[in-house]
């Protein structure tokens, strides 16, 4: 029996060590160099990515995010981002999500967005889907967030 206690100490500093990387929590909690990654290629494979494109603010849409272990809770802000310079476009791709405020004059906004890309449940809500679905956008079948690194987090 005491030959196995290694062994367990090694599966429990396993377990929490991919715990503590999958929350991206300390000592995992910084990102990587963001991929620069071109519209076409966009997709929620990537982890860390850096894309260009044009967000459009007509919707106006913020959650209330709880703190949980590690991380702080507050007002998000989410809206569509669009490749550079298209502000006609109406089926959504992407979605950011960030902890910065929109400027309140904005309507659209060439923009380079570094963050992490998930599946689109991590920030959207079906209320969330609806307002912009009542606003004349609609979603492509497997559209993403992508999560803008906190301002703290920089370069």
């Amino acid at each position: 029996m005491k030959k196995l206690v290694p062994l367990y100490a090694l599966l429990v500093m396993a377990l929490v060590s991919f715990f503590l990387w999958s929350a991206r929590l300390w000592p995992f909690d910084g990102h990587a160099e963001p991929l620069v990654v071109s519209w076409e290629e966009l997709s929620v494979e990537h982890d860390a990515v850096r894309v260009k494109g044009t967000a459009h603010y007509p919707v106006r849409v913020s959650q209330e995010r709880e703190a949980r272990f590690g991380h702080t809770g507050g007002t998000w802000y989410i809206f569509p981002l669009f490749p550079h310079g298209d502000t006609m476009g109406r089926k959504i791709k992407v979605i950011v999500a960030t902890p910065v405020p929109i400027d309140d004059l904005a309507s659209f906004e060439d923009m380079t967005v570094d963050g992490w890309a998930l599946p689109a449940a991590a920030a959207m809500t079906p209320a969330s889907e609806n307002l912009f679905r009542d606003s004349g956008y609609s979603f492509e079948e497997n559209y993403f967030v992508i999560e803008a690194f906190s301002p703290e987090e920089g370069e």
